[in-house]
């Protein structure tokens, strides 16, 4: 079977990461490898699974894994590296130093 994507969107508690995860338990039951993901700083995705789901792809049953996308996270472990790069980069090419690391803001 060719992969297949579902989507499940929605507000905060309307139920839809326990229909995300019904979903995942039901096709890992009927025999498809399951990888679903939920983001967002929340751990309902933990909590609707039974088990502790981590920034990487997780096994929590047979032919399914979970994963915990957390954005915001990400978005500030790679920020300082990204802002140094660019303002580096910048006062290579001449730009003054303090005006580079100014610039070099994401």
């Amino acid at each position: 079977m060719a992969p297949r994507t579902i989507l499940h969107t929605g507000t905060g508690g309307a139920g839809t990461t326990s229909i995300a995860a019904a979903t995942a338990q039901r096709l890992a039951a009927a025999g498809s490898r399951t990888l679903v993901l939920a983001a967002g700083a929340d751990q309902r995705l933990t909590g609707a699974l039974g088990t502790d789901v981590s920034a990487f792809p997780t096994p929590v049953g047979e032919r399914l894994w979970a994963q915990q996308l957390r954005p915001r996270a990400e978005l500030e472990r790679w920020w300082d590296a990204a802002h140094e790069a660019i303002a580096e980069l910048l006062a290579r090419r001449g730009i003054d130093p303090i005006a580079a690391a100014e610039l070099g803001l994401p």
